[in-house]
């Protein structure tokens, strides 16, 4: 127990449950959510509390709702988290405002600025012999003279292109607007930049090379580095299978524990190469031609799949709140006994798994210790919040089928 902290959640979404849970697990605590909508699952639970605000509450009102939240609690400590990039930028620019009786587990905002640049990712990468996929930037601004053009961009297609500033992208609304494209020939690329200019979006795209293979080449990495500079938690996995509804697609909805410590090694250069601090959840994909392997990303935070590293044997707070709360830096650990993490139902994992043995590994792993989905809490008994937690696992039935209702591309 842990009477001397608070757990603030400020979101009120699937994975926020998940920060909720790890976060009441590792102190004991109730939980604060500070959400406007949160789900019923979090409204129901028998360990959160939430705090409603407006529905769009701009820095300001967020960091009065976080200073009053505070002076209510003399003498308890926040810990505040949310899975999403604009709460990791909030926490670098507002943490010396909310002081040190506040605690937000984030990168400072150059370390930030660094790693949500992806075009700078990549560079740093380079720098580092980290191996990333061939790109290059499209630069949407207006020209100093003549109008804009679509530049011809010298890659092998297929490539995929995302927005480097996903902050700057999320304010713009379009026809077509996705997450990520997915694109076959110069011409089908050339035609995305008109409806994005048309919407007022004038920032930068990372075009790079596509890597096939389906969802099972995926791996993800979690880290925890200390405010020392030192990596006190290492966890990864397999993805098994994504989210391949347009507004979440890459997301890993099925994982398998599994270990890489050559990924982690390298990732850990790149870290020390910008003074990296706190969580950071890393995109690896496996060329399934070679075996190579490439970096694409660094989220930084915890990751909306977070809760695999306790599938993994290891409550991913527990480090960080020894680091940021009691002031003691832990020894390495590892979080990689073998696991399945789950948020769709079994039989779905099963229909999309085409490497040969990697099935009968998921179902011995299944056999050992079950499926681990943090929705389903044995600690919750309210049972509205069951049937619609069982109703939402159901529902991945439909938007598979409506989206991804077989698998694609090589496998590993």
């Amino acid at each position: 127990m842990r009477p001397d902290v608070l757990p603030v959640i400020v979101s009120g979404e699937q994975s926020a449950y998940a920060l909720a849970r790890l976060m009441h697990e590792a102190t004991g605590s109730r939980v604060l959510c500070v959400s406007p909508q949160p789900i019923e699952a979090i409204t129901r639970s028998s360990f959160i509390d939430v705090h409603r605000v407006p529905l769009r509450q701009d820095d300001d009102a967020l960091c009065a709702t976080l200073e009053e939240i505070r002076d209510a609690h003399v003498g308890r400590t926040l810990v505040v988290m949310a899975n999403h990039d604009n709460f990791a930028r909030f926490a670098a620019v507002h943490r010396e405002r909310l002081g040190e009786r506040v605690i937000m587990p984030y990168p400072s905002l150059d370390v930030f600025d660094a790693v949500q640049d992806k075009g700078r990712f990549s560079e740093i990468c380079r720098a580092q012999g980290i191996p990333t996929p061939p790109d290059t930037v499209v630069d949407l601004a207006d020209p100093q003279e003549g109008e804009w053009t679509a530049p011809q961009v010298d890659l092998r297609f297929p490539v995929v292109a995302k927005a480097i500033d996903a902050l700057d992208y999320a304010r713009v609304s379009f026809e077509g607007k996705a997450k990520v494209f997915f694109v076959d020939s110069q011409d089908e690329l050339d035609a995305l930049w008109a409806p994005m200019r048309a919407a007022g979006f004038t920032g930068r795209f990372l075009v790079q090379e596509r890597i096939p293979g389906d969802d099972t080449c995926g791996v993800s990495l979690t880290s925890y580095v200390d405010s020392r500079g030192r990596v006190t938690l290492r966890s990864s996995a397999r993805v098994l299978v994504e989210d391949h509804d347009p507004t979440a697609i890459g997301n890993p909805i099925a994982m398998l524990v599994e270990d890489y410590p050559q990924m982690h090694e390298q990732i850990e250069s790149f870290f020390r190469a910008v003074g990296y601090t706190g969580f950071a959840n890393v995109d690896v994909k496996v060329d399934p031609r070679d075996g190579a392997h490439y970096f694409f990303e660094i989220n930084p935070r915890m990751g909306r799949n977070c809760y695999y590293v306790r599938a993994g044997g290891i409550n991913l707070m527990e480090p960080m709140l020894a680091d940021l709360v009691d002031g003691r830096s832990l020894e390495p650990r590892r979080a990689a006994a073998p696991a399945v993490y789950s948020l769709i139902p079994r039989r779905l994992i099963y229909r999309y798994l085409r490497e040969p043995g990697l099935a009968s590994r998921v179902r011995a792993v299944i056999r050992r210790s079950g499926v681990h989905d943090p929705m389903l809490n044995p600690e919750e008994k309210n049972v509205r919040r069951a049937v619609v937690v069982h109703l939402q696992r159901l529902n991945y039935y439909r938007k598979l089928n409506r989206f991804y209702p077989r698998p694609e591309g090589l496998y590993c």
